[in-house]
């Protein structure tokens, strides 16, 4: 199948990646700030299709009934499949997530109960999250007879239950469903594909077409040999004696064989040409080898042979500046000052800084504090009072969120010297004395942090944030 169907239009296929684009900057801020899981997109993206997915819409004048999606999510044990859908729903306020485990068809769908002699119906968890969004851990908990019997709801969004007499509802829920594998100690990678995991899980394939998705989400597919394979580029070697002290084997000479000398980039850094996202994840791959002899050179002490490296990578591979900043931070481990310099003048000069795009102001602030600890402070200043403009704070929860950003991003001393500005301008709100304190504590001014908690104190007498914050700071303070 050619990358680029011959019927889209390069003006089209230019919107399909500007939606793409805004979708990564998306997820890779709720990725920060929101789940704490990271490198997971995909699975962020299909989370975030059912929360905003519609009850029915038009299409070419015929009504479609059924909007609301239903997804299923598939993977292995530790892979931030419920931490993720479980930090959106508080994040958004909406949905509720169960159990299947231990579950019944009663408590999902409904079932009826015996009053006095008379019969009646109890809704399950479905129709009662009707119009909203329900997740349902622990699916693998669930029989295939059960998930058979909630095909025709799941059809057609209206619970129906017949006992003496039958009773429907609506049920037009947002589902999601989150599993293991079926059968203990089994992960993905016992399967030769996804879809064979899915086939086990869910049973008969009326019930898997049910489903408007399902994306699978592994921990690995090495079959346990990690410490035995040395890496070549693109291709790694098993051998005999495996790695050590967590540092994977790196064949240094091969590598650097076949990434300067065997490997062809032609239009990788191309952005006019089109590339679809698995193309831009093989893409990475290149990125990892390089990035890889980097840090291998700054480990042997060879600087020129870690730079050579480092360009390689920047010439070679796509422009992205959060992979950029990999290499910067392993050349500042190996103390490559002077370089290191040269490439973050570069950076300045960069269209991800003159452009000034919206969703890598992280990014730009990890560049000052780079700037910041190779004594470089006044291109640091011009970088944060940049994005300072930029953002135009206007009110102090606004520059509360900017100085929070600063402090995430190693930048103590701008913000201090912005939370002690707001701690004037808005004396009584205790989350920017929060702030406040954490700033004074992470630029070695216990002293007045101590002071600034006692405020903290008798501004919210018994607010357990509050509490759990002086906790915090007094411990690391000891």
């Amino acid at each position: 199948m050619a990358d680029r169907p011959n019927d889209l239009s390069t003006e089209l296929i230019e919107k399909v990646n500007q939606v793409r684009s805004k979708f990564d900057d998306i997820h890779q801020d709720l990725a920060v700030h929101v789940t704490k899981i990271y490198d997971r997109p995909e699975l962020m993206i299909s989370i975030d299709l059912v929360f905003h997915s519609v009850l029915s819409f038009n299409f070419l004048g015929n009504v479609v009934r059924k909007g609301w999606l239903e997804c299923l999510i598939l993977g292995d044990t530790g892979c931030g499949k419920t931490a993720t859908v479980g930090a959106l729903i508080k994040h958004y306020k909406a949905g509720d997530i169960c159990t299947g485990e231990g579950a019944t068809f009663a408590g999902i769908v409904g079932g009826a109960q015996q009053f006095a002699g008379n019969w009646s119906i109890t809704w399950g968890q479905a129709p009662l999250m009707d119009r909203r969004l329900l997740a349902i851990d622990e699916v693998s908990g669930l029989t295939t007879e059960m998930i058979s019997n909630m095909s025709g709801m799941r059809s057609d969004g209206i619970a129906a239950l017949t006992k003496i007499h039958q009773e429907k509802t609506f049920a037009r829920t947002r589902l999601i469903w989150i599993s293991n594998p079926r059968g203990r100690n089994k992960g993905l990678r016992a399967y030769n594909t996804g879809i064979e995991a899915v086939q086990e899980l869910i049973g008969r394939p009326e019930d898997v077409r049910r489903f408007d998705f399902a994306v699978t989400v592994a921990k690995d597919n090495k079959i346990g040999l990690d410490q035995h394979l040395s890496m070549e580029g693109m291709v790694s070697r098993i051998v005999t004696e495996p790695s050590t002290n967590g540092y994977p084997h790196v064949n240094t000479p091969a590598l650097d064989e076949n990434i300067f000398r065997k490997y062809q980039y032609r239009s990788l850094t191309d952005d006019a040409i089109y590339k679809p996202p698995n193309t831009l994840k093989l893409v990475t791959n290149y990125f990892i080898g390089f990035a890889q002899l980097c840090e291998r050179y700054v480990t042997m002490g060879e600087k020129e042979n870690a730079v050579r490296a480092a360009h390689g990578a920047i010439d070679n591979t796509s422009h992205d500046l959060a992979k950029r900043l990999i290499l910067y931070r392993i050349m500042l481990a190996g103390k490559i000052t002077d370089d290191l310099q040269e490439f973050l003048d570069e950076e300045m000069n960069s269209p991800d800084f003159v452009e000034g795009h919206e969703g890598l102001i992280d990014e730009r602030l990890q560049v000052a504090s780079l700037l910041e600890v190779t004594g470089e402070s006044e291109k640091a200043d011009v970088i944060v009072g940049n994005e300072r403009d930029r953002l135009n704070l206007k009110n102090s929860m606004d520059k509360l969120r900017f100085g929070t950003q600063l402090l995430n991003n190693s930048l103590d001393r701008h913000a201090l010297e912005l939370l002690t500005q707001l701690t004037v301008e808005d004396s009584t709100n205790v989350d920017i004395w929060k702030a406040y304190a954490a700033a004074l504590y992470t630029t070695g001014n216990h002293e007045e942090m101590q002071s600034v908690l006692d405020r903290m104190k008798k501004l919210a007498p018994g607010d357990k944030s509050v509490e759990d914050i002086i906790n915090i700071l007094n411990s690391r303070n000891k």
